[in-house]
């Protein structure tokens, strides 16, 4: 089992976020990853009152379409 939390969506200032976007930080990605020899998860947390952004409706989709 490998599992990770991917820590996008924080406020930066531009020249960071430049910075990581070069380095390929993909916007929508989910919270937490988890992968096994069997299977793959995404795992985006929300609170009572939460939506998914169109980035992450977008990364739902891509993931979904890896199989």
């Amino acid at each position: 089992l490998l599992i990770f939390h991917v820590p996008n969506g924080e406020h930066r200032n531009i020249a960071v976020a430049n910075k990581l976007k070069r380095m390929g930080v993909l916007r929508g990605v989910a919270d937490f990853l988890s992968f096994t020899c069997y299977r793959k998860v995404a795992i985006e947390l929300k609170d009572d009152d939460g939506f998914q952004t169109d980035d992450q409706i977008k990364f739902e989709r891509r993931w979904c379409g890896t199989g």
